[in-house]
């Protein structure tokens, strides 16, 4: 007796051509994005938009920044004693801490000027220190006793912490050598700063922290030397050579970002997602074999996908020409836009710290911190501009004693070729006469002008 089946014929084929057309679907789905994905880098490409470490090397034809560090560190810091006999190194970042809470006209207290002139020996030894070494090499940093320090390689590694304390030991020495009568020595420790705040080393987000981090060390020591030196017009020359950015750090920052990221996806052998079942040796590295770029390949999914990233690194790029307002306002919508992401896929933040065994927090740090990074760079261009105008009035005031110009624009074109514009809503920053000197100030998130007063305010006095 033949047994009837159960599932029909017609069933059976329904349920193969639904198969089938599954696999249709999703053979299309990957290989028409891929297409649409090659052709958007290429039309980045095509517009000047750095994508990969070839266009970089032909954006950026600049010598190895090793090479720049190392002519930079020659005359970073006065020759101090023999490294051996160096006395310890405490804590830089706490003495210049207590620098800062001093006001404009307030001196150094005995004991912390002592306290910084044997900083400053300390980290002029360790510099003579690291000239003696292979700077390819930092395995030396971990001889630095203060922490907070990374044992990792130039330039693929991470050069902040260094560029950083380096920036905090200059602004340090600058206020005490104005502290102490020496203005030359002062604004040369400044121009070195800024010097190595700008070094070349565009390797994405955190890089553009790091060079946020020099500049906010520097600021306040700028203001320090105006207020306790008075410097040569030679002097303020050099340092207003170097106040200027000589790029847009964001907007770099974007392209740099990308291209890090974009760099583990453009071989095809990466193109897979991995999956956190994965055994290790699948897991780490196909191709390429890094353990950093196994965990970029885990943060794929946190995009949605390849177009969906390049839709938000698009916006981010296209943020950095918006006036501050607008800019800001964009980037925390695009912020807001991954994190809603994140959050509608399951055990993401596990997933992704399975796929390598590293904290979550610190693997997402640069996607999570933009809005801050933004916030940051608003307030360190509203500094910069406060700096350039106090810079050209200390000129203007050497060539008129006794005198102060009555508005900034008396400045153009002797010492400024405009006058520097406020970042937050682009008019010329504000100046004031004090009954003993001056100062100038920008709105900041005040957005509007509520005097120099004001908590919004970003402000820099001369008050001599």
């Amino acid at each position: 007796m033949n047994q009837t089946s159960i599932i029909p014929n017609w069933c059976r084929l329904a349920l193969l051509a639904v198969a089938l057309a599954v696999v249709a679907l999703l053979w299309a789905r990957h290989h028409f994005g891929r297409a649409e994905y090659e052709r958007r880098i290429a039309a980045l490409q095509a517009a000047g938009e750095p994508v990969t470490t070839s266009d970089f090397a032909a954006r950026y034809p600049d010598p190895p920044p090793e090479r720049q560090f190392r002519r930079l560190l020659r005359s970073v810091l006065p020759a101090g004693s023999n490294p051996a006999v160096a006395p310890p190194n405490g804590d830089v970042w706490e003495v210049w801490g207590r620098v800062g809470a001093l006001s404009n006209r307030e001196p150094f207290a005995p004991e912390l000027l002592e306290q910084a002139r044997l900083e400053l020996v300390a980290s002029a030894a360790t510099v003579e220190l690291l000239l003696r070494t292979d700077l390819a090499d930092f395995g030396l940093l971990h001889q630095w006793q203060t922490g907070g320090w990374t044992n990792s390689s130039w330039p693929d590694g991470d050069d902040i912490s260094l560029r950083m304390k380096l920036c905090v030991a200059l602004a340090l020495q600058a206020a005490y050598e104005a502290e102490v009568g020496h203005p030359q020595r002062a604004a040369t420790a400044l121009v070195r700063g800024y010097q190595i705040a700008r070094l070349p080393s565009h390797i994405g987000v955190l890089s553009a922290f790091g060079q946020l981090g020099c500049e906010h060390s520097m600021l306040p020591a700028v203001e320090r030397t105006l207020n306790r030196a008075v410097l040569t017009d030679d002097d303020l020359r050099r340092l207003a050579e170097v106040l200027p950015r000589p790029s847009d750090l964001m907007r770099e920052a974007m392209f740099a970002e990308r291209a890090r990221l974009l760099f583990c996806w453009n071989d095809s052998a990466t193109w897979r997602v991995p999956k956190v079942k994965d055994p290790w040796w699948k897991r780490n590295g196909t191709t390429l074999g890094h353990p950093k770029l196994d965990q970029i390949r885990c943060l794929w999914r946190g995009y949605g996908g390849r177009l969906e990233f390049l839709d938000r690194w698009a916006d981010r790029v296209a943020a950095t020409r918006l006036p501050m307002r607008e800019q800001l306002a964009a980037i925390a919508t695009n912020q807001s836009k991954v994190f809603q992401i994140w959050a509608s896929q399951t055990n993401f933040a596990s997933r992704v710290q399975k796929c390598w065994d590293v904290d979550y927090s610190l693997l997402l740090c640069p996607e999570a911190k933009l809005t801050r990074m933004f916030d940051g760079n608003a307030r360190q261009l509203a500094g910069l501009a406060n700096a350039q105008a106090a810079v050209a009035i200390e000129r203007w005031r050497l060539a008129h004693p006794g005198r102060l110009p009555d508005t900034l624009s008396e400045l153009v074109p002797a010492y400024l070729t405009a006058v520097p514009l406020d970042p937050f809503d682009g008019q010329p920053v504000r100046y004031k006469k004090l009954p003993v000197g001056y100062v100038v100030y920008s709105v900041g998130l005040g957005w509007t002008d509520q005097g120099e007063r004001s908590g919004s305010a970003i402000k820099l006095a001369v008050e001599r």
